[in-house]
């Protein structure tokens, strides 16, 4: 069975790059003419990291149209992320999409399976992400 890849209700065939919770941030202080350096803890911070996304389309129209409401996740509530079947809130943390870019919208000549066959069109989008902690309740 094939790994699952989402970003809150959108499901995509892959999701390449790496996601990154919330860790350690740590600047290295150094002068020049003293010996060593010194760390210094800025604290547990989130920093945007990027997926790429990959989905098949039913047509150029269709993957128009897909582009259009993946863009409507910009800003709003965290959303679930799962990438290669591994959930992030098994982690604990959900993403904001900080930003959608469209990368590549190609035709397919011959396409057999994918998430939404017969497929004519392939998207590709840049997803801008940042990581923010699962409340508890």
């Amino acid at each position: 069975m094939p790994c699952e890849h989402r970003i809150g209700d959108h499901q995509f065939v892959w999701l390449h790059g790496s996601p990154e919770a919330s860790r350690q941030q740590v600047e290295v202080l150094s002068r020049a003419g003293v010996e060593g350096a010194a760390l210094w803890l800025k604290g547990v911070r989130p920093e945007p990291f990027t997926l790429r996304s990959g989905c098949d389309a039913e047509s150029f129209t269709r993957a128009a149209a897909m582009y259009r409401w993946y863009r409507t996740s910009i800003g709003k509530d965290p959303v679930d992320l799962v990438w290669s079947g591994w959930p992030a809130a098994a982690d604990g943390f959900a993403v904001v999409v900080l930003e959608v870019r469209r990368i590549k919208v190609t035709g397919l000549l011959v396409s057999v399976g994918g998430l939404y066959p017969p497929s004519a069109a392939w998207l590709e989008c840049d997803w801008k992400l940042i990581a923010v902690p699962i409340e508890d309740d």
